[in-house]
């Protein structure tokens, strides 16, 4: 037997190694991060909470969006899969998991619209910078082309290097 193989297995048991069932102190309430960042793009007296909490869930929204796009499609184009991507869309819906992309959408887009409408400084870049995920995510269309011209119009006289870094 390795010595190594041991000791990992002791630390496991004496709960050195950490767990991912850590909830916090005791009789602490589980957080739903969604529904906690949709109240902060509602508050109503500070932008950089509101422009944070957005960027915040535009990222979070953009990283689940493959595979509840998928699930979405599934449930509405094969017949064949559509009852189990339905049942997997209810486990989801009831965990909290953020599946109503559209709803979170509606709520942080008008967020980043004021902010680009700026048209400068980095206030209108980040919120710039999340339109770009979410477009790349599949969840914003730009058919017009109205995303990139505003992309050229804020970074034209950039100074963060947003754009030379591939950012955008």
């Amino acid at each position: 037997p390795r010595v190594g193989h041991y000791s990992r297995r002791q630390l496991r048991a004496a709960g050195a190694l950490g767990s991912f069932n850590w909830r916090g102190p005791e009789g602490s309430p589980n957080v739903n991060l969604g529904v906690v960042l949709l109240q902060a793009v509602h508050d109503d007296h500070e932008w950089p909470v509101r422009l944070h909490a957005a960027e915040a869930l535009a990222t979070l929204a953009a990283s689940v969006a493959p595979a509840i796009l998928r699930l979405t499609e599934r449930m509405e184009k094969d017949a064949t899969m559509s009852a189990a991507a339905k049942r997997v869309w209810e486990l989801l819906r009831k965990e909290g998991a953020m599946v109503n992309l559209g709803s979170i959408l509606d709520q942080i887009l008008p967020v980043f619209v004021d902010r680009v409408a700026e048209l400068e400084g980095p206030k209108a870049e980040l919120a710039l910078g999340s339109l770009h995920r979410l477009y790349r995510a599949g969840l914003l269309m730009d058919p017009d082309g109205h995303l990139r011209d505003i992309t050229e119009v804020i970074l034209k006289d950039s100074t963060s290097g947003m754009a030379s870094s591939g950012v955008l």
